[in-house]
C-alpha cells in the first residue's frame, strides 16, 4: 500500500506532500483494506510531511471515522496549513499527544 501502513492493529495514514481530490480516494480504499482485510480497529492519520490539506480529505477522513469507533481514531503531527485546516473544521481534537 502506497499511503497505508499497518502498525499492529492500527492502520496509519501518511501522505507525504499535497493530501487532496487527488488522492484521497485511494488513502481511503486503502484504509478500508486495512480495516476490513487486514484485522485494524484503528486509525492514525500521521499529517508529518503532508503540506497540504482540502475540504475533501476533510469528508473522507470523517467518513472513516465514523467507521471505526471515534476513540479510535486519532491524528498527530499537525502543523502550518494542515493545522488551520483542521482548526477551521473545528477537528483539531484529533490531535493526539
Amino acid at each position: 500500500m502506497k499511503y497505508v501502513s499497518i502498525k499492529g492493529t492500527s492502520a496509519i495514514i501518511n501522505v507525504p506532500g499535497r493530501y487532496d481530490l487527488c488522492n484521497t480516494r485511494e488513502v481511503v480504499a486503502e484504509a478500508e483494506v486495512a480495516i476490513n482485510n487486514k484485522g485494524c480497529n484503528s486509525i492514525i492519520v500521521d499529517f508529518e510531511g503532508t503540506t497540504y490539506l482540502d475540504s475533501s480529505v476533510i469528508r473522507d477522513l470523517v467518513k472513516l471515522r465514523r467507521k471505526i469507533k471515534a476513540e479510535n481514531f486519532g491524528a498527530k503531527n499537525a502543523s502550518g496549513i494542515v493545522l488551520e485546516m483542521l482548526k477551521r473544521a473545528k477537528l483539531e481534537n484529533w490531535l493526539t499527544a
